[in-house]
């Protein structure tokens, strides 16, 4: 080697021994890298807005976190938090799934030990954004295990776009689905690699035990734990009724639901109650139905096999009535079995009240999807073509995720990873003749490929650009529903109003911030049930009610509070022994009801309070209009009072209720109209 000559560098010498990475790897990576990075840029725009948690539930959530860095990993378990539903408490362990705080105080301890410091809070904020990364690549290798490479890469960049998804996973949405939704999705792809063909028994009953801790850890955190435990179940029955039978279905079904069931009993909210809940009726029926057929196998009883399948459901049927007679088969939470038969929701004023359990409209479907309707439309034709075991799987999922997001429109998040996966599969499936013959066309001879080119390049090449085209207009123009839902400021930054501002609504910021500085500590405020968690967390004050939602009397009674009159409502409150009551209020300028405060909710407080809305006045044109009994309640009179003290109108002050806060009043602009939102706080002041 001469003077001027240079060493070979260290990729030079890695290129000689031979360590190339394949283009089609080096270029998966790449796509996916630019996947990864589009899902987690496109969360958080909110940030314009602040740096906040979202929604109400978060709050909640973070609130646990913080007790267990303070209390210790296991200290949920004995909390009796008495800052919410005073004066009974709750005890938190019997009415909170604790996956998900535990989940984030571990990731916390784990930054902090290896050198990455950051604040609970901080985490907590953009804790979804990391877990919709990781969603992005489970689904990736779940549509890649279904479907192909192709099926994957496509599905994962759905999901990034999904808006439904972006919605619950963007900046500060520190909710269960964050973790619940990945969590699925990890039980999916373990449950089908045990359960394939091949596989030896050993191998089968580890990814079972995978999907089976999975699902046991999906069950402490998140109460949708139900669906995927009856897909599986589901698929199984499937499976047996299309004579694809094998020991494997048995081996994978007992380790996953044995497992699972095992975890979840030692969850305080679900205890042993939990294995006799009508949801996991079905688990224990197709177990049994594979037990027959095992049996029926081992002992080739062939000719006896339908005598024995007969007499076996019989005895099962039996069992399950004389069990349901007894009470020792319970049905789960109200809202879950609302979703399987919508049409009872409407008997339960409390569950309807809440907007996110509405009915989808399929204007809803074509809203959030765009083109996707049509793509999903293909994939469950395309998985009905050729029904191998995992396009079954694929169909079922869709069709019941299909179901669900219709009977409910929160479940359209559960539906997101089913979709993406038929839409990733339907695109697939349609380009792959045009890419066939275009690679066909390569391997022609001179002569033939260029009168071929000729004809058919241009088309096939067309169909493509065509696809992706369309793919394009429904991520791009005009202003499609995923940038809505990404580009939108959390609910505290924007005062819970329906409308995206380009400016930060301080309003209940200012109040939560003045109640913690300004209030006794042995405070007791009422407001209606939406805005508890902020207060307990943000305004560090006890409350009545909040969103937990479980003591529905306590809700009727505050609801029965704001639909009385002041001297009734007194009554109510002293049993609460209330010092403060709160209410929300928006309106235009001319002091007629905006719609978006407590003046849009009082009417599901007077259903809950077992009331008729027609008794407190009519609808004529131009909104609501009060009569006599309306305008004496509590509700009308806190709010018109605060709005007449901010437009400067003369007005009589409550009897009872002293205003010691009244927030600046934000001010916006709807067409041409001026609006004002309000939060206040009013002194309960008793009778002597």
């Amino acid at each position: 080697m001469t003077v001027n000559e240079e060493k070979p560098g260290l990729l030079s010498r890695l290129g000689r021994v031979g360590l190339p990475l394949p283009r089609t790897l080096t270029l998966e990576f790449l796509i996916m890298t630019l996947v990864l990075s589009l899902a987690v840029m496109v969360r958080l725009l909110p940030l314009r807005w602040g740096f906040y948690l979202s929604e109400f539930d978060p709050y909640f959530h973070y609130r646990a976190a913080e007790y267990i860095t303070k209390n210790g990993f296991f200290s949920l378990a004995s909390w009796h938090d008495m800052m919410g539903w005073y004066p009974y408490g709750r005890d938190v362990a019997k009415v909170y799934l604790p996956g998900l705080a535990m989940t984030v105080v571990f990731l916390y301890y784990l930054l902090n030990f290896i050198g990455i410091s950051i604040s609970l809070f901080n985490l907590c904020v953009i804790f979804p954004v990391i877990m919709a990364a990781v969603a992005c690549v489970m689904i990736y290798l779940l549509g890649r295990y279904i479907g192909g490479r192709e099926v994957g890469i496509l599905a994962a960049f759905f999901l990034a776009l999904n808006a439904s998804y972006i919605s619950r996973t963007s900046l500060g949405f520190f909710d269960d689905e964050t973790i619940g939704v990945l969590g699925i999705m990890i039980v999916y792809y373990f449950f089908l690699k045990a359960v394939e063909e091949e596989r030896k028994p050993k191998s089968t009953a580890l990814y079972a035990l995978g999907a089976g801790l999975t699902l046991g850890y999906v069950s402490a955190s998140w109460g949708a734990v139900r669906y995927p435990i009856d897909l599986i179940a589901l698929y199984v029955l499937a499976l047996l009724l299309l004579r694809r039978y094998s020991s494997k279905l048995l081996l994978a079904s007992i380790v996953t639901y044995a497992t699972a069931f095992s975890i979840a009993v030692h969850v305080p909210k679900l205890g042993l109650g939990f294995l006799t809940e009508a949801s996991n009726i079905p688990v224990y029926i197709v177990i049994s139905l594979l037990i027959l057929a095992e049996l029926r196998r081992r002992f080739n009883i062939s000719r006896k096999a339908p005598m024995i399948l007969l007499g076996g459901t019989i005895l099962l049927a039996i069992v399950v009535l004389l069990a349901s007679l007894h009470g020792l088969i319970k049905l789960p939470a109200g809202k879950f079995v609302s979703v399987v038969l919508p049409f009872g929701r409407s008997q339960n004023p409390l569950l309807e009240s809440v907007a996110e359990h509405k009915p989808s409209a399929w204007g809803n479907f074509y809203i959030d999807l765009g083109i996707s309707v049509f793509l999903i439309s293909l994939g469950i034709y395309f998985t009905t073509r050729d029904l191998t075991n995992k396009n079954l799987f694929l169909l079922i999922y869709g069709l019941t995720s299909l179901y669900f997001s219709a009977s409910m429109i929160r479940l359209m998040l559960v539906a997101a990873p089913a979709f993406c996966l038929l839409s990733a599969f339907g695109v697939v499936k349609l380009l792959k003749p045009f890419f066939t013959e275009l690679r066909e066309l390569r391997g022609l001879p001179a002569r033939r490929r260029f009168r071929a080119i000729r004809t058919g390049r241009e088309y096939h090449l067309t169909a493509i650009i065509l696809m992706f085209l369309l793919l394009t207009v429904n991520y791009a123009f005009p202003e499609p529903r995923l940038y809505l839902s990404a580009y939108t400021p959390t609910t505290i930054a924007a005062a819970s109003l329906p409308v995206k501002l380009t400016i930060t609504v301080p309003d209940w910021i200012l109040a939560l911030s003045w109640m913690r500085e300004n209030l006794p500590a042995d405070a007791v405020v009422v407001s209606w049930w939406d805005y508890g968690y902020w207060i307990t967390t943000l305004g560090n004050r006890t409350t009545v009610v909040d969103n937990a939602t479980f003591n529905a009397t306590q809700i009727k009674n505050v609801a029965l509070m704001f639909m009385s009159n002041e001297t009734e409502a007194i009554k109510i409150l002293k049993k609460y022994n209330a010092t403060h009551v709160v209410v929300f209020t928006t309106f235009y300028e001319d002091g007629r009801d905006l719609g978006w405060g407590d003046e849009g909710k009082w009417m599901w407080m007077a259903r809950i309070a077992g009331l008729n809305e027609s008794r407190f006045g009519e609808y004529v044109q131009g909104g609501w209009r009060w009569n006599d009994l309306g305008k004496n309640t509590t509700i009308y009179k806190l709010m018109n009072y605060a709005r007449s003290r901010w437009l400067g109108m003369p007005s009589a002050s409550p009897k009872f209720f002293q205003l010691v806060y009244m927030s600046p009043g934000t001010t916006f602009m709807i067409g041409n109209r001026r609006c004002i939102i309000l939060v206040c706080v009013y002194k309960v002041n008793y009778p002597t």
